[in-house]
């Protein structure tokens, strides 16, 4: 059993351990939390909109 394109099984098998690896690391940093040095904004410095004294809501 093997590859067509590459003869060697040994280096088959290294490069599908180096891809599994790599889509482990990559899968356990899109699932981390986030860092907690990350600082968190009081609900007293979040900005409004700029045009949010302007905007018409309609009553459906």
């Amino acid at each position: 059993m093997g590859s067509t394109l590459i003869k060697n099984d040994f280096t088959v098998q290294f490069l599908n351990l180096i891809a599994a690896v790599i889509s482990f690391r990559s899968g356990w940093k899109a699932t981390a939390l986030p860092s907690p040095s990350s600082p968190v904004q009081s609900p007293e410095e979040v900005l409004e909109p700029s045009g949010a004294e302007k905007s018409v809501a309609y009553d459906i």
